[in-house]
């Protein structure tokens, strides 16, 4: 299936990306809060965790951008404009976690109960989040002409995400051609990896929800599994536009090797 759409690179002068990682934080945060007191956990302790969690993964998400994309900051100023756009998905989940649970285990919170109760939540959050990658068509995967492909094809003039270039997007250049790895030429449909993001997040929330009713206190089994499910729906970050090595940026398919 093939769609095509402009790019929405604002909202009211925010970046949509940012916007719906906000949202998504939400969203994860309210269902672990439910989770916790169906758990019998405290709620102060994970609303503690949560405080000190969020601001972490904010702070882990921009450093994990500017890390990878060191040629879009000349200045301080650029690298703090966070809501111009720029948040690294892995940089976020692993500090925010990191902080989040060193927060509950100095309060002496059951981690592995805790780690159980946030799994579907952040697999939600993750969902969530990807809808403002399609808005502004980030992570643009390898060219396609596949039927059975959740495709994008960019048409002349339309401003992709950065990175994504040229940029107004034009045809190929006698010589280049929509095959050409690395660049998204108007007229040429690439893979629409937050799509494929999105629909496994989903899938893993709804194998998550399934699961708790079976397995309600641990220990553990459903943040395994969602650590393994994570790892491989957030896989398309690894996407063409950054390195040549993978056909297609995004594999839904969970898995713990990535």
């Amino acid at each position: 299936m093939t769609i095509t759409y402009p790019p929405v690179p604002t909202v009211l002068g925010v970046s949509p990306h940012g916007i719906f990682i906000a949202v998504g934080a939400t969203v994860g945060a309210v269902l672990l809060l439910r989770e916790v007191r169906r758990r019998d956990l405290d709620p102060a302790v994970v609303e503690r965790a949560l405080t000190w969690a969020v601001p972490a993964g904010i702070v882990g998400a921009r450093a994990d951008y500017v890390i990878s994309h060191p040629s879009q900051f000349q200045t301080l100023g650029q690298v703090l404009a966070v809501w111009k756009g720029g948040l690294a998905l892995f940089g976020g989940l692993i500090l925010g976690i990191a902080v989040g649970l060193a927060v509950a285990h100095r309060a002496r919170a059951h981690l592995p109960r805790l780690l159980d109760a946030a799994a579907p939540g952040i697999a939600l959050a993750i969902a969530v989040g990807r809808i403002g990658d399609l808005m502004i068509t980030d992570h643009l995967g390898a060219p396609t002409t596949s039927r059975f492909a959740l495709a994008y094809r960019v048409q002349p003039g339309y401003h992709l995400a950065p990175g994504f270039g040229p940029s107004p997007a034009a045809p190929p250049p006698p010589g280049a051609g929509c095959a050409d790895v690395g660049h998204f030429y108007a007229g040429c449909t690439y893979h629409l990896t937050p799509a494929y993001d999105l629909l496994g997040a989903l899938a893993l929330f709804a194998v998550l929800m399934v699961l708790r009713r079976w397995v309600p206190t641990g220990p553990a089994p459903l943040s395994v599994c969602g650590c393994c499910g994570t790892a491989g729906s957030v896989s398309v970050w690894t996407s063409p536009g950054a390195s040549t090595s993978v056909p297609l940026s995004a594999s839904p398919v969970p898995s713990c090797s990535r």
